[in-house]
């Protein structure tokens, strides 16, 4: 084995090393694509020199050797000055000669002479190999070494003017590490092709790989790639937000990336001066000192403030936040300068703020008390309608349960008052009316409910109001209409005596005339049984008067027994339908056949009454009547039915001319009518008997659109409905 092929094995394994290195360690993002790609490069050079020692040359060989060989050669170059530029990036960004031009261009240069080389016409224009000597190199050849010598000789100027400018002890070590690593295979290429050493032994590709066991060296050793201001350098490139590091003169030092975009590439570079830029950005005449004050407030303190740019078209708002950067030694290096846009954040605040003066405006001018207190009891806002509500001073809401503790001195039972807020605090309940009665004299009305974050309770609002003269006015109203229906029933009991005294003087009358013509045939001796059976009648007429009336007040029911409803309908029915015209129709609708309790003879009168009002409300006796039996568990009267008892409903319709408005209201009181003839006692004793049974009769009507009358009694406990 010869040396030459002892040198390309480590070449070969060096640069597979450093590949696998740099790639389990990550150098930044910067770095990392072109770094990788410069052992890869020195390891398929390393291998295409293998094949040479191994393998005869024949053109067969020779085809494969010289696009491995040339492969290798040009993914090395292209990666080396990738790599340059990058790390020079990474160090310092005031570097100007890194333009995406000259990238570009090499890249396309390098591989339209890659395709040249390896191109079976253009071989021997390059090289002619030769195994007993030196291998000839053609003209071209000469002119690509020239270009390669080109580029690494400006990566070797770059690295030097990194050394120039780096002064941190530790980094300038890691910067002769790699300028080293740039010098080293250069050298050793160029005494090769001078012919002044190493005659037949081509030493480059250990000078790549001496330069790959460098790389590994800093990296280990000195850190190279670590955490530094280089990173610092990287991470601040990448920052989302304009970030400028300016000395103390306020010259630029570093900028972020975006940096770039923001203030314009002509204007911003390392070493112009950064109040300048901000300047022209932002309208200074929010400060009362001008471009002064701003430079004081960047360079001589730590700051945060907010300022609008001068676009008059689009202004936006940038909040500037000024830190000083200091080294070990705590000496004031310079000053970061971060822009962050707040645009968004200022229009929002604004649109809040004034939803807020909007919301303080209305709960300052309603009549509720309002306060809103978190889980602890503090108070964390209240308006001034709460102070007057509870007579109290706004500085006891400063300490905890402050609120609570002054409003429970107000209180007819303080302690009690305590203990419900404290587990209202801690509820999920809703509270509703809460009514608290002070020492004053006056009734307050609470409400509360939670606030809640999630599932969890935060805090709860409590609004408060004064119903001490709402309360007054309605104790006022209930006795004025109390007053009211006393004097309507007043009036109904007038109208009942007139109407009483107008019977019972009618009946009276032919009592007193009849009794005296009896006693005139008593004293002729004569016997007058006409006389004595008109007394009989009118007595009748009178106590069956004075039984409807106490069917209207519910006092006529004299037995109880359980029958069922549909029976007693249908008995009625049977009994008037001789009185029913050819021109009336009756419908029936059974839903159910409910079992009652009760007097069933006043029930059936009931039923007759009302079946006997619809048929004589049709108009010429022509007309439908629809009578509906059902159930139901809503209970009809205006107040809840708290035992929740199951009514049978009789419902009569007819399609007559209907009740007058100004009768409907006073349909069911005694005397009054919608007939020509009759007394109008019927539909009072009517109401009055299913009252007597626990039960409600109600009207629904409209003039020339008929009426219907529901009666509701309430189903007996142990009786079974059928369908």
């Amino acid at each position: 084995m010869n040396l030459f092929l002892i040198l390309d094995l480590i070449a070969l394994q060096v640069s597979i090393i450093l590949a696998v290195i740099v790639f389990l360690r990550k150098p930044p993002k910067l770095l990392w694509p072109s770094l990788i790609f410069v052992p890869i490069g020195v390891a398929i050079w390393s291998f295409g020199e293998l094949m040479a020692q191994f393998f005869k040359i024949s053109p067969e060989v020779y085809e494969i050797w010289v696009s491995v060989l040339y492969s290798g050669t040009t993914l090395l170059t292209i990666s080396w000055l990738h790599f340059t530029l990058s790390f020079a990036k990474y160090i310092n960004f005031g570097m100007t000669f890194d333009t995406p031009k000259l990238r570009k261009i090499t890249v396309l240069v390098s591989l339209g002479i890659w395709f040249a080389i390896i191109s079976n016409h253009w071989h021997g224009l390059f090289i002619v190999p030769n195994l007993n000597s030196r291998n000839d190199y053609q003209v071209l050849w000469h002119v690509i070494a020239s270009y390669h010598y080109g580029i690494y000789l400006f990566c070797l100027l770059v690295f030097i003017h990194l050394h120039r400018i780096v002064k941190e002890k530790a980094h300038l070590i890691q910067i002769r590490i790699v300028l080293a690593a740039s010098i080293m295979p250069l050298m050793l290429n160029i005494l090769f092709m001078s012919e002044l050493a190493f005659d037949k032994i081509d030493l480059t590709v250990i000078g790549f790989s001496f330069s790959n066991m460098l790389f590994v060296i800093a990296i280990y050793r000195y850190g190279l790639f670590s955490l530094s201001p280089f990173t610092l350098r990287s991470l601040i490139y990448s920052e989302s937000d304009p970030y400028l590091i300016l000395d103390p003169n306020g010259s630029v030092a570093v900028y972020s990336g975006i940096s770039l975009e923001w203030f314009g590439k002509e204007r911003l570079h390392v070493g112009c001066n950064g109040i300048d830029l901000l300047a022209e950005k932002f309208n200074l005449d929010d400060f009362t000192e001008g471009k002064a004050s701003l430079h004081h407030l960047i360079l001589n303190e730590t700051a945060s403030f907010q300022i609008k740019t001068l676009d008059t078209h689009h202004p936006e708002w940038f909040r500037i936040t000024s830190t000083l950067v200091k080294n070990d030694e705590d000496e004031t290096l310079g000053i970061g300068v971060r822009l962050r846009n707040v645009t968004e954040l200022v229009n929002r605040n604004d649109k809040i703020t004034e939803q807020s003066e909007v919301l303080e405006v209305i709960l300052r001018s309603i009549d509720e008390g309002i306060v809103v207190g978190n889980v602890d009891g503090d108070a964390v806002y209240y308006n001034k309608r709460y102070l007057d509500v509870w007579n109290i001073d706004s500085t006891v809401l400063n300490d905890k349960l402050g609120g609570a503790i002054a409003a429970s001195k107000k209180v007819t039972s303080p302690s009690d008052f305590m203990e419900e807020l404290a587990k209202l605090r801690q509820s999920n309940e809703i509270e509703k009316e809460t009514v608290i009665q002070l020492l004053d004299g006056r009734t307050l009305q609470r409400n509360s409910l939670p606030i809640k974050l999630g599932p969890h309770v935060k805090g709860r609002l409590w609004i408060t109001k004064d119903v001490t003269e709402q309360l007054a006015a309605e104790d006022i109203k209930k006795k004025v209409e109390r007053k009211y229906f006393q004097a309507e029933k007043l009036s109904s009991l007038g109208i009942m005596a007139g109407g009483i005294a107008h019977e019972f003087n009618g009946l009276l009358t032919v009592i007193l005339g009849r009794a005296e013509l009896a006693l005139m045939d008593l004293e002729k001796m004569q016997m007058s049984t006409e006389n004595i059976t008109a007394i009989i009648a009118s007595s009748n007429r009178a106590a069956e008067l004075t039984g409807q009336m106490l069917s209207y007040v519910g006092q006529s029911i004299t037995r109880t027994e359980q029958f069922r409803l549909q029976s007693i309908l249908e008995e009625s029915l049977e009994m008037l339908e001789a009185t029913f015209t050819s021109g009336i129709s009756i419908n029936l609708h059974y839903k159910v056949n409910s079992v009652l309790s009760g007097d069933s003879v006043q029930i059936g009168r009931v039923i007759t009454n009302l079946i006997r009002n619809s048929t004589e409300a049709l108009t010429d006796g022509m007309g439908q009547v629809d009578i509906t039996l059902s159930e139901t568990r809503d209970s009809p009267f205006d107040h809840n039915d708290l035992t929740e008892k199951r009514y049978s409903v009789l419902s009569i319709t007819d399609d007559g001319r209907g009740i007058p408005e100004e009768l409907i209201d006073r349909i069911f009181d005694p005397f009054v009518t919608s007939k020509f003839t009759g007394r109008g006692l019927g539909l009072a004793a009517a109401q009055g008997i299913v009252k007597g049974h626990g039960g409600i009769l109600k009207v629904k009507s409209k003039v020339n659109s008929g009426t219907t009358f529901s009666m509701y009694l309430p189903i007996a406990d142990d009786g079974q409905s059928q369908t």
